[in-house]
């Protein structure tokens, strides 16, 4: 992964220049997670101006917004990670795989590919099933300011290990149907 920002004056915001550096959220699974996310941040913002309009301007502070704001965001960061890994913009370390492409180590490059994504499915796999574990350990705790059950937190664990095991095996089948279409 390069860091390295764009040279002095290169780069005027609103000139279209960088536009690209960011793919373009497509199928119908991405927009959707785009849309909830966007929705997600909305709420977040909503409900700290609300505790604040209501905590500073009326000096009634309302007692559930802090726990909105938590699930908010708790469903935010697991939504977002399976947006980022489907748009494939992660976080990557990538100096070996960099390393073994410019010494020609083709095989040494596409083995650490299948070893990410096998960690990948690792990682997705125990948020599936530890998260259904905790899920299920909650499910009748309700919270203490908005009475829903303390398991609509653990819920976001278990669905984004799905959407990532899902995004994996469909990334798999386009890679195998690629590689499969005469050149």
């Amino acid at each position: 992964m390069t860091l390295l920002p764009p040279a002095a004056g290169a780069h005027s915001p609103g000139s279209g220049e960088f536009d690209d550096d960011l793919p373009p959220v497509t199928g119908w699974l991405s927009k959707s997670l785009a849309v909830v996310c966007t929705v997600l941040l909305a709420g977040i913002l909503a409900t700290v101006l609300l505790q604040v309009f209501m905590r500073y301007v009326m000096n009634s502070p309302l007692t559930w917004t802090d726990e909105l704001t938590r699930l908010q965001l708790v469903w935010l960061t697991f939504f977002g990670a399976v947006l980022t890994y489907r748009l494939g913009t992660q976080i990557a370390v990538d100096a070996l795989e960099l390393l073994a492409v410019r010494r020609g180590w083709h095989r040494v490059a596409g083995s650490a590919e299948v070893l990410i994504q096998a960690v990948i499915i690792l990682v997705s796999l125990a948020f599936l099933l530890g998260g259904m574990q905790l899920v299920e350990a909650t499910v009748d705790r309700p919270t203490p300011a908005l009475g829903i059950p303390v398991a609509t937190f653990y819920a976001a664990i278990p669905v984004s290990g799905a959407l990532i095991m899902l995004s994996v095996a469909e990334g798999a089948m386009k890679r195998l149907k690629r590689t499969a279409e005469p050149t």
